[in-house]
């Protein structure tokens, strides 16, 4: 199941993040026009967190997801356990990151001046 899934949000994930870090500096430049300097600060934190979020799912997560897409899931190797350790500690940070990186953009909505 794991494998399937991995399949079928690698082609999307890179298009969306893009997507999303493109709202946000949209927003940071709207942000800096109107002189809102706390939202476009708490923009720019979100926007900084996002990146590493990215960063963990390209270097981090898409390498194992290969690396595991080779893998019989009948007879898995012998570190297997490691690897999924691995990529469980990724995970956790990345989603602090993006959980973060929301309710800073969520927080940066409601100090507009």
């Amino acid at each position: 199941l794991m494998q399937l899934l991995n399949r079928a949000f690698t082609r999307p994930a890179p298009v969306l993040g893009a997507v999303a870090l493109l709202a946000m500096a949209t927003d940071g430049a709207l942000l800096v026009r109107r002189g809102s300097s706390a939202a476009f600060w708490l923009t720019a934190a979100a926007a900084s967190l996002s990146l590493v979020a990215l960063a963990l799912t390209k270097f981090g997560h898409f390498p194992i997801n290969d690396r595991m897409l080779q893998w019989d899931p009948r007879n898995p190797p012998g570190d297997w356990k490691s690897v999924q350790a691995r990529w469980s500690a990724l995970h956790v940070k990345r989603t602090f990151c993006a959980v973060s990186s929301f309710a800073l953009i969520a927080l940066s909505s409601l100090v507009r001046e």
